[in-house]
């Protein structure tokens, strides 16, 4: 049975920062989309105060699993009180895209909003 679930074990979480190239601190976060003790995917994310930054979300060829991963992630940042979101780099924007999160791509911008519409928009091309 495939579960997203916030990861607890830090040492896990660092080792995901790491294989990425992305700095780990207190406030880093993973969700990670397991099926039994095989990780199938996760994403990677920051909240500090009331804003989220996405940093990765893989695989991002999944765009199933990718949007699901993304809506976790920004679902966990809004239970604990985050009112922006926004993704760092340009790496993940075409996926970003495509899936229809972009709010502002000059701000990096997600929509949150997107966390009460339909999952994934790839099909409306």
């Amino acid at each position: 049975m495939l579960e997203i679930l916030v990861c607890e074990d830090v040492g896990i979480t660092k080792n995901l920062y790491q294989n990425c190239g992305i700095d780990y601190n207190e406030n880093s976060l993973a969700i990670r989309a397991m099926n039994g003790d095989e990780c199938l995917g996760f994403a990677l994310f920051l909240i500090e105060g009331e804003k989220e930054t996405v940093f990765a979300v893989e695989p991002k060829e999944d765009i199933m699993l990718a949007d699901g991963l993304l809506r976790s992630a920004l679902h966990v940042g809004t239970e604990r009180g985050i009112t922006d979101a926004f993704y760092y780099g340009s790496n993940y924007e075409d996926l970003y895209a495509k899936i229809d999160f972009i709010e502002s791509s000059e701000e990096n911008r997600l929509k949150l909003q997107n966390l009460f519409s339909d999952c994934c928009h790839c099909n409306k091309e």
